[in-house]
């Protein structure tokens, strides 16, 4: 591959960078960050899946009408799982056959999930798009020993998720802690069991602590189990958050909760770190990568309503460790600020 070669040549491939989804953060993070000229073509436009079905055959020929510009020496596919593959196998095609490079960049933390629960042509073809890719990108070095441990790839490669780059500012400690739940609603972010937890122990968190949950998917669920705890005191709803609104809601939060069951590398972290908050989350791959029990947070375990409760007793009785937990944070999330990532990207495409 010609050593010259800049991210003007390479065609970055993913959900329109607007939409609501951890990849299309990563996209609008990637443009928004990037000096040079950043190509990015959207695989899918839509919110709604059925209009995406309807819209799929120009959005083809749109790509074609691309890939055939002789500048486009990469194509960067990003991918999460069941859909998004079956979308980007397409497209991987299509690259391939006009002798272009392939990045097949893996963000879902459940992607070997979907491969185990897939029929034997879809495994098939998840095994092709593997080994014909020129570089696999994961998103921590535990999946990429994982990968390798599974499938037969020829080039795998960690590349970090990118996160806006923050100054780093001194934090001021509410007198009722503020925790913040940034990520979809539903059972795989493990919200209703911090619900489930506050109501457990509601008598011991009264006047202590404010959640904030924001995020979209069960909307009416969890709505509704905040109105039966009878924690519309001690809960606030936000819905979908973004832009200034969510760095409003993040600069005055004390600590973010996520306790997943499974992760990539979960951008809410990420942003939450680099505006220097400790974190309570889960012992699971893609977390631990960047949580360190009592060093820049509290490791709890998926599913477990006591210990989500430990964990924010102990930010209660210790108010300082909020500041010392949140510097270690801020100093992990730097990795994680463009400059590092891009340097990492460039030498991918470089190498391939």
């Amino acid at each position: 591959m010609d050593k010259d070669l800049s991210f003007n040549n390479v065609l970055h491939v993913s959900p329109y960078y607007k939409l609501k989804g951890g990849v299309s953060s990563v996209i609008h993070n990637y443009k928004t960050n990037n000096k040079d000229s950043f190509k990015h073509f959207y695989s899918m436009y839509f919110s709604n899946k059925l209009l995406n079905v309807f819209v799929f055959p120009l959005i083809l020929t749109h790509y074609l009408v691309l890939i055939i510009n002789p500048t486009i020496k990469i194509v960067h596919l990003h991918c999460a799982k069941k859909g998004s593959f079956y979308r980007k196998y397409i497209f991987l095609k299509i690259a391939v056959f006009f002798n272009k490079k392939v990045v097949f960049h893996i963000h879902s933390g459940q992607f070997y999930s979907f491969y185990l629960d897939s029929n034997s042509f879809v495994k098939k073809r998840i095994e092709q798009v593997l080994i014909k890719s020129d570089a696999v990108v994961v998103l921590t070095n535990y999946w990429k020993d994982y990968f390798y441990s599974k499938f037969i790839i020829n080039n795998l490669v960690v590349v970090n998720n990118l996160v806006p780059f923050q100054e780093k500012k001194e934090k001021n400690i509410n007198p009722k802690l503020q925790l913040l739940f940034l990520g979809d609603i539903g059972k795989r972010k493990g919200i209703f069991d911090l619900l489930d937890s506050i109501e457990k122990y509601k008598d011991e968190f009264s006047g202590q602590i404010k959640l904030f949950v924001a995020g979209i998917g069960e909307r009416n669920k969890i709505i509704n189990k905040i109105k039966e705890y009878e924690l519309e005191d001690d809960i606030t709803y936000l819905g979908w958050i973004s832009g200034l609104e969510k760095q409003k809601v993040i600069e005055k939060s004390d600590i973010i909760v996520l306790p997943s069951y499974a992760e990539g590398l979960p951008m809410a972290l990420l942003e939450a770190m680099s505006f220097s908050m400790p974190v309570i989350s889960s012992n699971i791959i893609g977390i631990l990568d960047i949580l360190e029990n009592n060093k820049n947070g509290k490791v709890i375990i998926p599913g477990d309503i006591d210990s989500i409760a430990c964990a924010i007793n102990y930010y209660i009785d210790n108010k300082k460790m909020i500041a010392i937990h949140g510097d270690e944070s801020y100093n992990i999330a730097k990795n994680y600020f463009p400059t590092p990532i891009f340097q990492q990207l460039s030498q991918l495409y470089k190498s391939i």
